[in-house]
């Protein structure tokens, strides 16, 4: 995994609690800009021009928002994955990316190391690599 997609993930991580804010402002901001409204309703009834259901449609075929949406996906099934199985790693994601613990603080709430830490966050990031690549959010490149 290069250092491009490690950020990535990194920042969807740490990110993730606000995906939803983001998607609805992506959505507000598309409808201001596209003058979403009763007004806009009426008139594309009388006109050849996109109805409003057709630019609802738009909204909801926006990259950017399905990307998100598909992240976010991404992150709850790990997240569930580890409760189940391992609720260290659980734990560990929870305090590292939402709640933006220390390192110190994570050696006394989880009695990890830093080396521990270091060595969970490495199968942690490649688990969601891995997952990612397979749902095609990432792509695999192999380093020669």
């Amino acid at each position: 995994m290069n250092n491009n997609k490690y950020k990535k993930i990194l920042k969807y991580l740490y990110n993730f609690r606000n995906i939803d804010k983001t998607i609805d402002n992506i959505k507000l901001d598309m409808i201001n800009y596209n003058n979403l409204g009763y007004n806009n309703w009426i008139k594309s009834i009388s006109n050849n021009g996109k109805t409003l259901e057709d630019k609802i449609i738009e909204i909801d075929n926006n990259r950017v928002i399905i990307r998100l949406k598909k992240w976010k996906e991404l992150i709850s099934e790990i997240l569930e994955y580890y409760k189940k199985t391992d609720n260290i790693k659980y734990q560990y994601i929870c305090l590292k990316y939402f709640e933006n613990k220390s390192s110190e603080k994570i050696q006394s709430q989880l009695k990890l190391n830093r080396k521990e830490q270091k060595d969970m966050q490495t199968v942690i990031l490649q688990h969601i690599f891995f997952r990612a690549v397979r749902q095609k959010l990432l792509r695999y490149e192999k380093c020669e």
